[in-house]
Protein backbone atom coordinates (compact mmCIF):
# COMPACT_ATOMS: atom_id res chain seq x y z
CA UNK A 1 0.00 0.00 0.00
CA UNK A 2 1.49 3.28 -1.02
CA UNK A 3 0.01 6.60 0.79
CA UNK A 4 0.85 10.00 -0.72
CA UNK A 5 1.39 12.59 2.32
CA UNK A 6 1.23 16.30 2.42
CA UNK A 7 3.31 17.39 5.78
CA UNK A 8 3.29 21.69 6.14
CA UNK A 9 5.10 23.34 8.47
CA UNK A 10 4.96 27.48 9.34
CA UNK A 11 8.62 27.72 11.97
CA UNK A 12 8.32 30.26 14.80
CA UNK A 13 10.15 32.84 12.52
CA UNK A 14 6.78 33.00 10.82
CA UNK A 15 8.19 34.05 7.29
CA UNK A 16 6.78 31.06 5.27
CA UNK A 17 4.82 28.32 4.76
CA UNK A 18 6.60 24.88 3.90
CA UNK A 19 4.70 21.73 2.33
CA UNK A 20 6.62 18.32 1.63
CA UNK A 21 4.55 15.78 -0.38
CA UNK A 22 5.80 11.81 0.75
CA UNK A 23 4.77 8.76 -0.31
CA UNK A 24 4.73 5.84 1.75
CA UNK A 25 4.85 2.07 1.19
CA UNK A 26 4.22 0.02 4.29
CA UNK A 27 2.76 0.62 7.97
CA UNK A 28 3.58 1.56 11.33
CA UNK A 29 7.64 1.00 11.99
CA UNK A 30 7.92 -1.04 8.65
CA UNK A 31 7.17 2.40 6.60
CA UNK A 32 9.20 3.24 3.77
CA UNK A 33 9.53 6.88 2.65
CA UNK A 34 10.08 8.40 -0.50
CA UNK A 35 10.17 12.28 -0.55
CA UNK A 36 8.43 13.35 -3.72
CA UNK A 37 8.36 17.12 -3.95
CA UNK A 38 8.51 20.62 -1.67
CA UNK A 39 7.56 23.94 -1.91
CA UNK A 40 7.60 27.47 -0.27
CA UNK A 41 4.98 30.17 0.17
CA UNK A 42 5.95 33.30 1.51
CA UNK A 43 3.34 34.14 4.30
CA UNK A 44 3.23 37.52 3.24
CA UNK A 45 0.87 40.37 5.60
CA UNK A 46 0.15 36.75 7.43
CA UNK A 47 3.55 37.00 8.99
CA UNK A 48 3.52 40.09 10.75
CA UNK A 49 0.11 39.54 12.08
CA UNK A 50 1.21 35.62 13.34
CA UNK A 51 4.66 37.27 14.81
CA UNK A 52 2.50 39.98 16.92
CA UNK A 53 0.35 37.56 18.42
CA UNK A 54 3.44 35.23 19.02
CA UNK A 55 5.08 37.63 20.44
CA UNK A 56 2.66 38.35 23.41
CA UNK A 57 0.91 41.31 21.84
CA UNK A 58 -2.80 41.63 22.72
CA UNK A 59 -5.81 41.34 20.59
CA UNK A 60 -9.86 40.91 20.18
CA UNK A 61 -11.13 37.29 20.08
CA UNK A 62 -12.29 38.58 17.20
CA UNK A 63 -8.86 39.13 15.18
CA UNK A 64 -8.02 35.65 16.90
CA UNK A 65 -10.75 34.07 14.93
CA UNK A 66 -10.13 36.22 11.88
CA UNK A 67 -6.44 35.19 11.78
CA UNK A 68 -7.59 31.46 12.65
CA UNK A 69 -9.46 31.40 9.42
CA UNK A 70 -7.46 33.26 7.04
CA UNK A 71 -4.08 31.24 7.95
CA UNK A 72 -5.50 28.18 7.27
CA UNK A 73 -7.33 29.30 3.99
CA UNK A 74 -3.09 30.14 3.13
CA UNK A 75 -2.95 26.73 4.02
CA UNK A 76 -5.79 25.58 1.30
CA UNK A 77 -4.73 28.04 -0.82
CA UNK A 78 -1.35 26.71 -1.71
CA UNK A 79 -2.46 22.75 -0.96
CA UNK A 80 -4.09 23.79 -4.48
CA UNK A 81 -1.62 25.85 -6.23
CA UNK A 82 0.89 22.89 -5.45
CA UNK A 83 -0.77 20.67 -7.56
CA UNK A 84 0.36 17.64 -6.12
CA UNK A 85 -2.70 15.01 -7.67
CA UNK A 86 -4.46 12.49 -5.49
CA UNK A 87 -3.22 13.46 -1.64
CA UNK A 88 -4.19 10.62 1.08
CA UNK A 89 -3.90 12.72 3.97
CA UNK A 90 -2.73 16.49 4.86
CA UNK A 91 -0.71 16.67 8.28
CA UNK A 92 -0.42 20.71 9.30
CA UNK A 93 1.64 21.52 12.25
CA UNK A 94 -0.35 25.02 12.78
CA UNK A 95 1.47 27.82 14.07
CA UNK A 96 2.61 28.06 17.95
CA UNK A 97 1.43 31.18 19.00
CA UNK A 98 2.50 29.94 22.40
CA UNK A 99 4.57 27.27 23.86
CA UNK A 100 5.47 26.74 28.09
CA UNK A 101 4.65 23.26 29.12
CA UNK A 102 2.24 22.54 30.06
CA UNK A 103 0.74 25.19 28.20
CA UNK A 104 0.90 25.06 24.31
CA UNK A 105 -0.92 26.59 21.47
CA UNK A 106 -0.71 25.69 17.33
CA UNK A 107 -3.22 27.42 15.54
CA UNK A 108 -4.82 26.01 12.47
CA UNK A 109 -8.46 24.73 12.04
CA UNK A 110 -8.16 21.31 10.98
CA UNK A 111 -11.98 21.02 9.94
CA UNK A 112 -11.93 24.11 7.79
CA UNK A 113 -8.96 22.64 5.92
CA UNK A 114 -10.45 18.94 5.61
CA UNK A 115 -13.63 21.20 4.49
CA UNK A 116 -12.16 22.91 1.66
CA UNK A 117 -9.85 20.17 0.33
CA UNK A 118 -12.41 17.12 0.73
CA UNK A 119 -8.79 15.42 2.00
CA UNK A 120 -8.60 13.57 5.40
CA UNK A 121 -6.32 16.29 8.04
CA UNK A 122 -4.34 14.60 11.29
CA UNK A 123 -3.28 17.37 13.11
CA UNK A 124 -2.56 18.40 16.85
CA UNK A 125 0.51 16.29 16.93
CA UNK A 126 1.45 17.97 20.20
CA UNK A 127 -1.82 18.04 22.38
CA UNK A 128 -1.14 14.34 24.13
CA UNK A 129 2.49 14.54 24.67
CA UNK A 130 1.51 17.69 26.52
CA UNK A 131 -1.46 15.73 28.64
CA UNK A 132 0.82 12.90 29.37
CA UNK A 133 3.45 14.99 31.29
CA UNK A 134 6.04 15.50 28.56
CA UNK A 135 7.13 18.91 26.94
CA UNK A 136 5.08 17.72 23.50
CA UNK A 137 8.60 19.07 21.95
CA UNK A 138 10.99 18.16 20.20
CA UNK A 139 8.48 15.73 18.24
CA UNK A 140 10.85 15.13 14.67
CA UNK A 141 13.74 12.93 16.24
CA UNK A 142 11.29 9.32 15.34
CA UNK A 143 10.83 11.01 11.75
CA UNK A 144 14.38 11.96 11.27
CA UNK A 145 15.04 8.16 12.07
CA UNK A 146 12.81 7.33 9.46
CA UNK A 147 13.85 9.77 7.23
CA UNK A 148 17.85 10.29 7.63
CA UNK A 149 18.91 7.36 9.78
CA UNK A 150 22.21 5.50 8.76
CA UNK A 151 23.09 2.17 10.70
CA UNK A 152 26.81 2.20 11.98
CA UNK A 153 26.92 6.00 12.25
CA UNK A 154 26.25 8.22 15.57
CA UNK A 155 24.30 10.75 14.08
CA UNK A 156 23.50 14.42 14.60
CA UNK A 157 20.59 16.28 13.40
CA UNK A 158 20.56 20.35 14.00
CA UNK A 159 17.90 22.19 12.60
CA UNK A 160 18.69 25.72 12.36
CA UNK A 161 15.45 27.59 12.67
CA UNK A 162 13.73 30.01 15.11
CA UNK A 163 15.29 27.68 17.86
CA UNK A 164 17.90 25.47 17.36
CA UNK A 165 17.04 22.18 18.05
CA UNK A 166 19.42 18.61 17.83
CA UNK A 167 18.16 15.00 17.49
CA UNK A 168 20.74 12.27 17.93
CA UNK A 169 20.61 8.88 16.41
CA UNK A 170 22.65 5.85 17.71
CA UNK A 171 24.83 3.94 15.16
CA UNK A 172 22.81 0.55 16.71
CA UNK A 173 18.97 2.53 15.21
CA UNK A 174 17.77 1.46 18.46
CA UNK A 175 14.55 3.84 19.51
CA UNK A 176 15.41 3.80 23.19
CA UNK A 177 18.58 5.11 22.36
CA UNK A 178 17.57 8.30 20.51
CA UNK A 179 17.45 11.67 21.90
CA UNK A 180 16.66 15.49 21.45
CA UNK A 181 16.13 18.53 22.52
CA UNK A 182 16.19 22.35 21.51
CA UNK A 183 19.73 24.43 22.29
CA UNK A 184 18.95 28.52 22.00
CA UNK A 185 17.79 30.82 20.53
CA UNK A 186 18.73 31.07 16.81
CA UNK A 187 17.15 32.62 13.67
CA UNK A 188 14.70 34.65 16.38
CA UNK A 189 17.77 36.33 17.67
CA UNK A 190 19.13 36.91 14.23
CA UNK A 191 16.38 37.88 13.04
CA UNK A 192 15.46 40.82 14.86
CA UNK A 193 18.79 41.95 15.24
CA UNK A 194 18.55 42.21 10.92
CA UNK A 195 15.33 43.42 10.79
CA UNK A 196 16.38 46.26 12.98
CA UNK A 197 20.00 46.73 12.11
CA UNK A 198 19.81 45.54 8.20
CA UNK A 199 16.04 46.83 7.79
CA UNK A 200 15.57 43.10 6.47
CA UNK A 201 13.48 40.33 7.40
CA UNK A 202 16.58 38.24 7.48
CA UNK A 203 20.00 38.17 7.00
CA UNK A 204 20.24 36.54 3.19
CA UNK A 205 23.52 34.17 3.51
CA UNK A 206 24.63 35.98 6.58
CA UNK A 207 26.09 38.71 3.95
CA UNK A 208 25.21 41.30 7.14
CA UNK A 209 27.50 39.48 9.89
CA UNK A 210 30.00 39.04 7.19
CA UNK A 211 30.72 42.81 7.21
CA UNK A 212 31.05 42.99 10.76
CA UNK A 213 33.31 42.70 13.53
CA UNK A 214 33.06 40.39 16.87
CA UNK A 215 32.73 42.11 20.24
CA UNK A 216 34.50 39.89 22.58
CA UNK A 217 32.69 41.20 26.17
CA UNK A 218 29.18 40.48 24.13
CA UNK A 219 29.91 37.08 22.83
CA UNK A 220 30.80 36.66 26.19
CA UNK A 221 27.15 37.70 27.74
CA UNK A 222 25.45 36.07 24.37
CA UNK A 223 27.49 32.63 25.21
CA UNK A 224 25.61 32.75 28.73
CA UNK A 225 22.52 33.30 27.92
CA UNK A 226 21.87 30.67 25.33
CA UNK A 227 23.85 28.15 27.81
CA UNK A 228 20.56 29.26 30.61
CA UNK A 229 18.48 28.82 27.96
CA UNK A 230 19.66 25.00 27.34
CA UNK A 231 19.46 24.50 30.50
CA UNK A 232 16.09 25.23 31.18
CA UNK A 233 14.95 22.03 29.67
CA UNK A 234 14.31 20.26 26.43
CA UNK A 235 11.80 22.67 24.84
CA UNK A 236 11.71 25.95 24.43
CA UNK A 237 9.14 28.68 23.54
CA UNK A 238 7.58 32.14 23.85
CA UNK A 239 8.94 32.10 27.50
CA UNK A 240 12.74 32.38 26.00
CA UNK A 241 12.40 34.44 22.65
CA UNK A 242 15.06 36.55 22.64
CA UNK A 243 15.16 40.79 23.70
CA UNK A 244 16.92 43.72 22.12
CA UNK A 245 17.76 44.49 25.55
CA UNK A 246 20.87 42.41 25.40
CA UNK A 247 22.01 44.75 23.10
CA UNK A 248 21.64 48.01 24.49
CA UNK A 249 24.86 49.21 25.65
CA UNK A 250 26.21 48.79 21.98
CA UNK A 251 25.50 50.09 18.44
CA UNK A 252 23.32 48.87 16.22
CA UNK A 253 25.94 47.98 13.50
CA UNK A 254 26.76 44.85 11.81
CA UNK A 255 28.72 44.17 14.72
CA UNK A 256 26.29 43.19 16.64
CA UNK A 257 25.19 40.62 13.52
CA UNK A 258 28.71 38.96 13.38
CA UNK A 259 28.64 38.70 17.55
CA UNK A 260 25.63 36.59 18.03
CA UNK A 261 26.62 34.21 15.04
CA UNK A 262 29.49 33.24 16.79
CA UNK A 263 28.07 32.91 20.23
CA UNK A 264 25.11 31.23 18.97
CA UNK A 265 27.41 28.68 16.81
CA UNK A 266 29.79 28.27 20.23
CA UNK A 267 26.90 26.98 22.16
CA UNK A 268 25.57 24.53 19.05
CA UNK A 269 29.02 23.68 18.83
CA UNK A 270 29.78 23.01 22.08
CA UNK A 271 26.70 20.69 22.57
CA UNK A 272 27.24 18.76 19.38
CA UNK A 273 30.79 18.02 19.99
CA UNK A 274 29.31 16.60 23.94
CA UNK A 275 27.64 13.95 21.82
CA UNK A 276 31.13 12.69 20.00
CA UNK A 277 29.18 11.66 16.59
CA UNK A 278 30.49 10.36 13.21
CA UNK A 279 28.37 12.71 11.05
CA UNK A 280 26.82 16.28 11.56
CA UNK A 281 23.33 16.90 8.94
CA UNK A 282 21.85 20.41 9.37
CA UNK A 283 18.56 21.23 8.22
CA UNK A 284 16.77 24.81 8.55
CA UNK A 285 17.02 28.33 7.06
CA UNK A 286 20.61 28.85 9.48
CA UNK A 287 22.35 26.44 7.34
CA UNK A 288 22.05 29.05 4.82
CA UNK A 289 24.39 31.23 6.94
CA UNK A 290 27.94 31.13 6.51
CA UNK A 291 29.48 32.62 9.46
CA UNK A 292 27.06 30.98 12.08
CA UNK A 293 27.78 27.78 9.98
CA UNK A 294 31.41 28.34 10.40
CA UNK A 295 30.97 28.67 13.68
CA UNK A 296 29.26 25.72 14.53
CA UNK A 297 32.22 23.79 12.30
CA UNK A 298 34.99 25.53 14.94
CA UNK A 299 33.39 24.60 17.84
CA UNK A 300 32.18 21.30 17.04
CA UNK A 301 35.21 19.90 14.99
CA UNK A 302 33.00 18.28 12.57
CA UNK A 303 32.11 19.71 8.74
CA UNK A 304 28.32 20.14 8.64
CA UNK A 305 26.82 18.25 5.79
CA UNK A 306 23.65 19.12 4.27
CA UNK A 307 20.19 16.58 5.18
CA UNK A 308 20.02 17.28 1.15
CA UNK A 309 22.58 14.08 1.10
CA UNK A 310 20.79 11.78 2.45
CA UNK A 311 17.19 12.14 2.68
CA UNK A 312 14.66 15.21 2.48
CA UNK A 313 16.11 18.80 1.13
CA UNK A 314 17.22 20.45 4.66
CA UNK A 315 14.20 23.21 4.10
CA UNK A 316 11.37 20.66 3.71
CA UNK A 317 12.43 18.35 6.55
CA UNK A 318 10.64 19.69 9.46
CA UNK A 319 7.34 19.77 6.41
CA UNK A 320 8.59 15.79 5.39
CA UNK A 321 7.99 14.77 9.14
CA UNK A 322 4.99 16.17 9.77
CA UNK A 323 3.83 14.11 6.97
CA UNK A 324 5.43 10.86 8.14
CA UNK A 325 4.38 11.62 11.65
CA UNK A 326 0.96 12.42 10.94
CA UNK A 327 0.96 8.90 8.84
CA UNK A 328 2.06 6.82 11.77
CA UNK A 329 -0.55 8.17 14.19
CA UNK A 330 -3.00 7.04 11.84
CA UNK A 331 -1.33 3.70 12.24
CA UNK A 332 -1.52 4.12 16.17
CA UNK A 333 2.33 4.25 16.72
CA UNK A 334 3.45 6.82 19.29
CA UNK A 335 5.32 9.14 17.52
CA UNK A 336 6.78 10.94 20.64
CA UNK A 337 9.46 9.46 22.90
CA UNK A 338 9.76 8.86 26.73
CA UNK A 339 13.21 9.68 26.58
CA UNK A 340 13.40 12.96 24.45
CA UNK A 341 10.11 14.75 25.93
CA UNK A 342 9.57 13.14 29.62
CA UNK A 343 6.00 11.99 29.06
CA UNK A 344 5.37 9.25 31.51
CA UNK A 345 4.14 6.68 29.32
CA UNK A 346 3.33 6.01 25.49
CA UNK A 347 0.14 7.17 24.03
CA UNK A 348 -1.04 7.56 20.53
CA UNK A 349 -1.20 11.14 19.43
CA UNK A 350 -3.22 13.30 16.89
CA UNK A 351 -6.60 14.52 16.15
CA UNK A 352 -7.79 12.87 13.08
CA UNK A 353 -11.14 14.83 10.75
CA UNK A 354 -12.47 13.71 7.57
CA UNK A 355 -15.10 15.83 5.79
CA UNK A 356 -15.92 12.64 3.78
CA UNK A 357 -16.98 10.34 6.75
CA UNK A 358 -20.99 10.81 6.61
Amino acid sequence: MTRRVIGTMTGTSCDGLDLALLELDGQGMDLLPRFIKGQQFSLGQLGPRLRNLAEGQACTMEELCRLNHDFTSFHVECVRKANLGTVNLIVPHGQTLYHSPPHSLQLINLSLLSGKLNTPVMGDLRAMDLAKGGQGAPITPLADHFLYGCQGKKQVIVNLGGFCNLTFLPSDGSLSHIRGFDICSTNLLLDLLSRNILNRPYDEGGEGAKKGKEIPSLRKFLEEQLLKQQQLGTSLGQSHLPSLNWFNDFPFTPDLLTTACLAIGTVIGQTIKSLKADELLVAGGGAHNSVLMSAINQSSGLTPKSCDDQGPPSEYREAASMALLGALCIDKVPITLKAVTGANESFISGSYVDSKIP
